[in-house]
């Protein structure tokens, strides 16, 4: 199905956590997950990561690119296969009207593949990319495929040219199951 926020049920309401405002910070988020936090400058944007599982939250003002993300790092020597099968469930709710999207984030190396699986937007605007490469169907829905090359772009190993991949879920959802892997 599409999701909802009827149907998703978000746990119970976290309380405390360690908020962050910086431009960037990184570090450990409990157990084997990570946060992250990014911003272009402009605007202003803060999580607060809760140490519980993967869980956290966000809110962003007037900002040009933004990313705040908790996730299980590994270890970059590892192949594809030496690390296994990965997938996620997730719940959230939303409120505002930013252009902003939501959902999996991640790199790849060799080739080096910065990669989006977007499972909903803020607003109307439904994100799209440059070059459609067509549309895959995984865990019951719709996603349309886009690539776009970033020449001379930051990256996870300095200033480099890589592909940037997108899946985007045709209609939105605020929880469920993403095979990664899939992707």
């Amino acid at each position: 199905g599409s999701g909802g926020t009827a149907s998703c049920d978000t746990g119970t309401p976290h309380t405390g956590g360690t908020q962050y405002c910086e431009t960037y910070s990184a570090g450990g988020a409990g157990g084997n997950y990570h946060y992250e936090i990014w911003s272009d400058g402009a605007g202003s944007g803060c999580m607060t990561v809760f140490r519980d599982e993967a869980t956290f939250k966000a809110s962003w003002s007037n900002v040009g690119d933004f990313l705040a993300r908790v996730g299980l790092r590994y270890n970059e020597t590892q192949t594809h296969e030496q690390i296994g099968v990965f997938s996620s469930e997730f719940a959230f709710t939303k409120s505002g009207s930013n252009t902003s999207y939501i959902g999996i984030y991640g790199w790849s190396n060799d080739p080096l593949i910065e990669y989006y699986i977007i499972e909903d937007w803020m607003g109307s605007w439904r994100p799209s990319f440059s070059t459609n490469k067509g549309t895959i169907t995984v865990d019951g829905g719709s996603y349309d495929v886009y690539t776009n090359v970033r020449e001379n772009a930051p990256s996870i190993h300095g200033t480099q040219t890589f592909t940037q991949y997108y899946s985007v879920r045709t209609e939105g959802r605020q929880c469920g199951h993403i095979s990664v892997s899939e992707h």
